[in-house]
């Protein structure tokens, strides 16, 4: 469903009334332009291809200062988005134990499932893309061993297309985080990986 059908299903919120609907809720949701959603069910697919992403990046940062956090909650600038990221990557800042979200990820990991690969491929990857911390979008298909990988160029700009990979040899390059990924380690005990 597009954006603008959205708009005409549902109130748009101010963002101010997102959070105070999101403060008292039982279910997540996230926030897209004033439209507001509940975050769907994850497959057993999904929780294992998140769980393995979120123990690699721990083991191999381990000794770094840097958080890794599933479902954190992130809001993009002026407040136009919030979602909670599948796994994302927190570094050199200090985040109050008290806190409700986060504005500066390095690394956002995105577990695509056929219902939100549109909405993480374009609308999401646009509002992620606004953050002046973030270095790499990576995103993970539960159809397939398949990784994609946006990675901001020095000049700051990011690239019209993502680096694929789909061998499961192959490793993921995050530079800015000076680690690589291994895909195979990704999608370990999952019927894919036989």
């Amino acid at each position: 469903m597009t954006a603008a059908a959205l708009a005409q299903s549902f109130p748009i919120l101010d963002f101010e009334t997102y959070l105070e609907i999101e403060a008292k809720a039982a279910n997540k949701h996230e926030f897209y332009h004033g439209i507001v959603f509940a975050v769907a069910g994850s497959t057993n697919m999904h929780l294992m291809l998140c769980s393995n992403v979120q123990f690699q990046l721990s083991r191999l940062l381990s000794r770094r200062k840097c958080y890794v956090f599933a479902e954190a909650r992130i809001v993009t600038p002026n407040s136009a988005a919030s979602f909670y990221a599948d796994v994302s990557v927190h570094c050199d800042q200090v985040l109050p134990a008290n806190g409700l979200a986060t504005t500066s990820p390095i690394l956002v990991v995105e577990v695509l499932s056929p219902s939100t690969r549109k909405f993480d491929l374009n609308a999401k990857r646009k509002e992620y893309f606004r953050l002046p911390s973030l270095r790499h979008y990576l995103l993970l298909d539960t159809e397939s061993i398949s990784a994609m990988l946006y990675t901001r160029e020095a000049n700051q700009t990011w690239p019209k297309d993502p680096v694929e990979l789909i061998d499961p040899k192959a490793t993921i390059p995050l530079t800015a985080l000076k680690l690589h990924l291994k895909l195979k380690d990704l999608y370990r005990q999952t019927q894919l990986l036989a």
